[in-house]
């Protein structure tokens, strides 16, 4: 389950790599793309960490054919929740 923080909120997330992409994106690609117009990185780029909705992830995910890693039609999930305690 993805973890979520609201505006105001501050918080830290674990990142870890998936992969390489099978085939990569030109970022002109992606800005051209209707799906892609509200997302949140392309608008104001010096932000580190932001959240990706999943149905931009899902078409970031297709476009590039997958990671290298992963299993073919397999759709890796970026961060996950940890169980506390």
């Amino acid at each position: 389950m993805p973890v979520v923080f609201t505006a105001g909120e501050e918080g830290a997330v674990d990142l870890k790599k998936l992969g390489k992409m099978r085939c990569p994106i030109c970022l002109k690609d992606i800005k051209a793309e209707v799906v892609m117009k509200g997302f949140t990185l392309l608008r104001q780029p010096h932000i580190l960490v932001i959240p990706v909705l999943e149905d931009i992830w899902e078409h970031l995910y297709e476009k590039g054919k997958g990671f290298t890693d992963d299993e073919e039609g397999v759709l890796a999930v970026a961060v996950e929740e940890e169980e506390e305690g």
